[in-house]
């Protein structure tokens, strides 16, 4: 399975903060933290069963998906680096 794997950045609007997406096949899976909050600088899922992290100095991100109905895990990259 091939995921397509993109950032979205949204646009800045009075009150509310710049956000960057992260999609996996045009789904919304997580969020970049706002500064200056606990969640700064990590992805945060925004869909149940998604896993993000950065790696090789956020250069590159790792993701998993557990499949909550069947217990499938599916890491990119295959095989999963974290």
């Amino acid at each position: 399975m091939a995921w397509r794997i993109t950032v979205q950045t949204t646009r800045k609007t009075a009150g509310k903060p710049q956000d960057r997406l992260l999609m996996v096949d045009g789904l919304k899976i997580a969020r970049r933290g706002y500064p200056d909050t606990p969640e700064a600088g990590t992805w945060v899922p925004i869909e149940p069963g998604w896993e993000i992290k950065d790696v090789l100095g956020g250069d590159e991100i790792w993701v998993r998906y557990t499949n909550p109905v069947s217990g499938e895990v599916i890491t990119f990259p295959e095989g999963g680096r974290q």
